[in-house]
């Protein structure tokens, strides 16, 4: 397998319920884990810090520009198909969003989740790599 791809998953709290957090669907035409739910984000293009791909990756795939303020987790995640370094960026949606209502423009679905709803997956299955940052959430 490559070297490992830096992504970047960007954790926006909701501005009406603080406790929530978006989360995002693949779309079913993804090239790994289509129809999953995610954090939203992408990977890091060269030359590009985490926080400028944050902006980016919400832009491009949800149409909205925000301001993140800080990275809040790494890891790393490896399987058959992927070897990712995730970078968990922080965005409060009260003081961090610029401007722009979520589109669906590369993402199949949203929703506010509360940490322990990214658990169940019976429910919701999300990506393998953001369970490191789903269970530190959840402590």
């Amino acid at each position: 397998m490559d070297l490992p791809l830096d992504v970047v998953g960007i954790s926006i709290r909701n501005a009406y319920d603080p406790k929530s957090i978006l989360g995002t669907q693949r779309l079913s035409n993804a090239q790994h884990y289509c129809n999953l739910w995610e954090l939203p984000g992408g990977k890091i293009e060269p030359g590009e810090t985490s926080l400028d791909c944050a902006i980016r990756q919400a832009w491009q795939g949800m149409g909205i520009i925000l301001r993140p303020r800080e990275v809040l987790s790494t890891s790393h995640y490896r399987d058959e198909t992927a070897n990712i370094n995730l970078i968990i960026v922080g965005c409060d949606d009260y003081d961090h969003l610029i401007c722009g209502e979520i589109q669906k423009l590369q993402i199949q679905a949203f929703n506010w989740f509360l940490p322990h709803e990214m658990l169940d997956v019976k429910k919701y299955k999300f990506c393998p790599a953001d369970y490191h940052y789903i269970r530190l959430i959840n402590e």
